[in-house]
């Protein structure tokens, strides 16, 4: 989990902030505040986007809710989901350069 730590840190860095949730919504870690019900809607999303996916005969690789200035990306990864609470089109590809790294330790 250090390791898991430390790329977080340096994604923070960057000024990307993450989280990581179980599939049953539990928070592993976060770098940003996330209210008692969070983790668990975050988590109702992402599950819900999979089962809709998959009834379609496909698969989420992710799933992206816009706001005005930001974006959330949730992107599954083993039995987790990583959140990313990102600020524009570079954080969503920094992001995804830093998942295959963190799937290899989860």
């Amino acid at each position: 989990m250090e390791d898991f730590k430390h790329i977080v840190d340096e994604m923070r860095g960057k000024g990307i902030e993450t989280a990581l949730v179980k599939r049953d919504g539990g928070l592993v870690y976060s770098t940003f505040g996330m209210d008692d019900p969070a983790p668990f809607i975050s988590q109702y999303l992402a599950n819900n986007s999979q089962l809709l996916m998959e009834q379609l005969g496909d698969r989420a690789k992710e799933i992206e809710i816009s706001f005005k200035d930001k974006a959330l990306l949730l992107i599954p990864v083993g039995s987790y989901v990583l959140l990313g609470l990102l600020k524009g089109k570079e954080d969503r590809e920094t992001l995804r350069g830093y998942v295959q790294s963190i799937r290899s330790m989860l």
